[in-house]
C-alpha cells in the first residue's frame, strides 16, 4: 500500500502552529485532501480570528477527543513531501521542552526562511519536444507552406536535441513572438514546461586542488583511532577533542570525516563565525568535492539550493554555522563542532537554543558521533568528560613542535602620547609591528569593541551619555559622526557640548576598532589596513573577500573584532 493510500485512512491531522502556544491542535482533514497531508509537511489552518494560519502537521489519527463537529477543517497543504524526518520531529518537541518554546516554533526554526517561502521562486520557460525520434524532419517538413515559423521551432528544437528555453529557442528559430510555440503547443507536438532557476553554486570559484592526507602524529592518531572506533562500534558517543592551538584538529576532523564518507555517511561541520566559513570550505574543497554550506550571507536561492542538495543526499559534508545543525542530512554519522566553547553557537532569537546542545541531542536521536573541538574547553563538556558523560581525548603540542607564543603584558596607564594624552597603541607593540611589517610580514589586531570611542563623557561633569532605552553607554562611531546603542540599535547625533553642565566640548573615551584603525593610518601610512566589524561587514561577500584580500598580502594590518580571533591561519602573520 503507498504513503498516500496509508494516510488516506487518518482523517484528523494534528497540528502544531507557529505561534507562542504550548500545545497542538486536532484538524479535520478535508476530503480533497485526504492522503495529501504529509507528517512533517506545512498546512495552512483557521485559528482563532485568523483563517490561514501557518502550522505543521506533526501526526495523523482516526479520532479526536473532541467530535467532529467541534474540529475545523485543515485550509491547504502546502508540502505534497514530508520537509521534516522524524527525527527532526522528535528534536523540534526536545527543544520546546528544554527551551519552553512551543512545538511549532521550534520546528519553525529548523527550516530556512527560503524552504519555508510560499513564493514561486524564480524559473524559465522550456519547449519540450513531443515528437519521437526522426519524426521531427518529417513533421517540420509538411507544415513549412502553411507555418514557415513553427516548421523553424520543430526543426530548431530537435537541433537542439530536443528541449531549450523558450527565450533561446526564438532567438535561434528567428521568430519574434511566442505564438508560434504556443500553437504547436495545442497540436500536442511540443509541450512547455516552468522550470526553477538552480542559479550559481556559490563553491563554483572556490579554488583547491584536490590534496592527500597530511600524516597524523601519535597525538593525532590516538584522536583518530578513538574516533573511528566509536563510528566502527555504532550508537551514539560524544568525543572531547581538547587541543591547544594550531595543534592539527582539522586536519584530524577531515581524516575521520573521509573515513565516514567510505561507510557511506555524511558529515556536519559547525564552525562559531561567518568570517571562519571561506578558510574552512577551502579546507575540506581540497580533500571533498561534494560540500555544501549553510549560513546567514547566503542568498534565499543560494539557501534553498543547498537544502535541496543536502536533503537529496548529494553532500558529503555541510559546513555552516549555528543554523547548520537543523541541514535535512539523511544519513548523519558524525556531527563536529569547532570552537565548541563560543557563544555565537546561541541563538539570540526564539527559541534561544544552544546550536551545540542541539546537535548534541540531534546526533542521539541519529545515533551518530558527536566531536566537540577546542583549546578551552566549556565547563559544561569538562564536568560530562569527568562524569563519564563523554570521552576526552588530548593534543598536547603544536604540529612540529612549536612552543606557543609568548605573552606579555603592557601597563596602558604608563603610555603617553604628549599633551597629556594616552596612547592607543603601546610603544612596545608600535616597535614589534615596525620590525613585522619591515620583514615584510603581517599584523592582526585584535580589540573586542567596535565604533570610535567606548562612551560619550562629559569633562567636567563626568556625565556619561546613556540610551534613554537600555540605560547603557552609548558608542561613538566617527566613520558617519553618530552615537549608537548597540543593545537596541538606537542612533542618535552626538552632543555638541555637556547634556548637563553645557561644558563646551564633550570627550569620546576609550578604544574601539575605529580608533585603532585610525592609529595604524597615522603611524604606518604606508602601510594598508582592513578592518573587520560588524559595521564593515555588512555586504553578503564582504568576509570572503576580506579574507581573500589579506591573505594575498595586499594588506599589511588587519584590524577586526571577535570575528578575527577564532580560527583564522593566516601564515605570515607574526
Amino acid at each position: 500500500m503507498d504513503n498516500a493510500a496509508e494516510t488516506a485512512r487518518f482523517p484528523i491531522a494534528e497540528v502544531a502552529l507557529n505561534a507562542p502556544l504550548r500545545r497542538c491542535f486536532d484538524y479535520l482533514i478535508p476530503q480533497q485532501l485526504l492522503g495529501r497531508v504529509p507528517v512533517g509537511g506545512r498546512v495552512r489552518v483557521p485559528f482563532g480570528r485568523r483563517e490561514d494560519a501557518l502550522g505543521y502537521c506533526v501526526g495523523l489519527k482516526e479520532k479526536s477527543d473532541l467530535s467532529e463537529d467541534r474540529l475545523r477543517e485543515i485550509g491547504r497543504s502546502l508540502d505534497a513531501e514530508p520537509l521534516l524526518t522524524e527525527q527532526m520531529l522528535r528534536l523540534g518537541r526536545w527543544m520546546a521542552d528544554y527551551y519552553h518554546c512551543s512545538y511549532g516554533r521550534a520546528l519553525h526554526a529548523a527550516i530556512p526562511a527560503a524552504v519555508r517561502s510560499e513564493r514561486k521562486p524564480r524559473g524559465v520557460q522550456f519547449a519540450r519536444l513531443l515528437l519521437e525520434a526522426g519524426e521531427a524532419e518529417q513533421v517540420a517538413e509538411q507544415i513549412s507552406d502553411r507555418s514557415p515559423a513553427q516548421s523553424r521551432i520543430v526543426r530548431t528544437l530537435a537541433r537542439l536535441g530536443g528541449e531549450a528555453p523558450v527565450r533561446e529557442l526564438k532567438a535561434a528559430a528567428q521568430v519574434a513572438t511566442s505564438s508560434p510555440i504556443r500553437a504547436l503547443e495545442k497540436k500536442g507536438l511540443l509541450a512547455i514546461e516552468w522550470r526553477a532557476v538552480e542559479g550559481k553554486d556559490p563553491l563554483g570559484d572556490v579554488k583547491a586542488p584536490l590534496r592527500e592526507p597530511y600524516e597524523l602524529t601519535p597525538a593525532q592518531q590516538r584522536a583518530y583511532d578513538l574516533i573511528t572506533g566509536r563510528m566502527k562500534r555504532g550508537g551514539f558517543h560524544v568525543v572531547l577533542l581538547h587541543g591547544v592551538t594550531s595543534s592539527g584538529k582539522t586536519e584530524v576532523y577531515l581524516q575521520v570525516i573521509a573515513e565516514a564518507r567510505r561507510r557511506g555517511k555524511q558529515a556536519i561541520v559547525l564552525v562559531p563565525e561567518i568570517s571562519l566559513t571561506p578558510q574552512t570550505v577551502r579546507h575540506f574543497r581540497s580533500r571533498f568535492r561534494r560540500l555544501a554550506v549553510l549560513h546567514s550571507r547566503l542568498t534565499e536561492r543560494e539557501r534553498l539550493r543547498y537544502w535541496r542538495m543536502i536533503r537529496a543526499g548529494e553532500a558529503d559534508v555541510v559546513i555552516g554555522t549555528r543554523a547548520a545543525i537543523f541541514a535535512p542530512v539523511p544519513n548523519l554519522a558524525l556531527l563536529v563542532i569547532d570552537e565548541e566553547h563560543e557563544n555565537s553557537f546561541k541563538h539570540p532569537g526564539t527559541p534561544r537554543y544552544h546550536a551545540r546542545d542541539v546537535g548534541i541531542m540531534r546526533a542521539k536521536l541519529d545515533e551518530a558521533v558527536v566531536v566537540l573541538g577546542s583549546a578551552t574547553p566549556s565547563l559544561e563538556s569538562y564536568q560530562n568528560c569527568r562524569a563519564g558523560k563523554y570521552v576526552s581525548v588530548r593534543l598536547p603540542e603544536r604540529i612540529g613542535g612549536w612552543p606557543l607564543p609568548p605573552v606579555e603584558i603592557v601597563d596602558m596607564r604608563r603610555e603617553w602620547a604628549g599633551r597629556g594624552l594616552s596612547r592607543v597603541i603601546s610603544h612596545r607593540l608600535e616597535s614589534s609591528m615596525r620590525e613585522s611589517l619591515a620583514s615584510g610580514h603581517q599584523v592582526i589586531l585584535f580589540i573586542n569593541r567596535r565604533g570610535f570611542a567606548p562612551f560619550v563623557q562629559c569633562p567636567r561633569c563626568g556625565y556619561v551619555l546613556k540610551c534613554p532605552r537600555c540605560e547603557i553607554t552609548m558608542n561613538y562611531h566617527r566613520s558617519v559622526n553618530l552615537v549608537q546603542c548597540h543593545y537596541c540599535s538606537l542612533k542618535q547625533r552626538p552632543p555638541a557640548c555637556g547634556p548637563e553642565c553645557g561644558a563646551e566640548k564633550i570627550r569620546f573615551s576609550g578604544t574601539g576598532t575605529e580608533r585603532v584603525e585610525a592609529a595604524v593610518h597615522e603611524m604606518f601610512p604606508e602601510t594598508i589596513s582592513l578592518r573587520m566589524d560588524s559595521d564593515t561587514m555588512k555586504t553578503r561577500r564582504a568576509h570572503e573577500l576580506t579574507l581573500k584580500e589579506f591573505r594575498t598580502g595586499r594588506a599589511g594590518v588587519l584590524v577586526g573584532t571577535q570575528m578575527i580571533a577564532k580560527g583564522l591561519d593566516f601564515p605570515n602573520v607574526t
